[in-house]
């Protein structure tokens, strides 16, 4: 009896991974779908706590599929999904550039607070 054990992982079947992964994906669309069309504003308090959760379960399941060599459309649809989800949860809205008094993202660097920061970093 030997004490090395083969550490191969094991073969994952597309099919089954995508059914037991695929109403997260579905819910996580549907949420994003809601909210590029309307607003945040329109999700209930449950469906704003799960949206970060099914965000990153999303991610997980494009390392998953990218790792074990899915198929590419598997592939592509989640790293839509995933970038779709990041923006909204990370991307900064455009009512933001507008409280700062400009209308584009350079714009809005110029007046940040951190600018400050870094302008008068050189004098410490």
């Amino acid at each position: 009896m030997s004490a090395f054990v083969d550490s191969a992982p094991p073969l994952l079947n597309a099919s089954r991974f995508r059914a037991a992964h695929e109403v997260d994906w579905t819910r996580l669309e549907r949420l994003l779908t809601r909210i590029e069309k309307r607003s945040v504003r329109v999700l209930s308090d449950d469906d704003l706590l799960a949206l970060p959760l099914l965000y990153r379960s999303t991610l997980s399941s494009l390392s998953v599929a990218r790792e074990t060599s899915l198929d590419r459309a598997l592939i592509a649809y989640l790293e839509q999904l995933c970038a779709r989800a990041y923006f909204q949860l990370y991307g900064v809205s455009d009512s933001a550039w507008r409280i700062s008094g400009t209308s584009s993202p350079e714009g809005g660097r110029a007046r940040s607070p951190h600018c400050g920061a870094r302008r008068w970093s050189w004098r410490s």
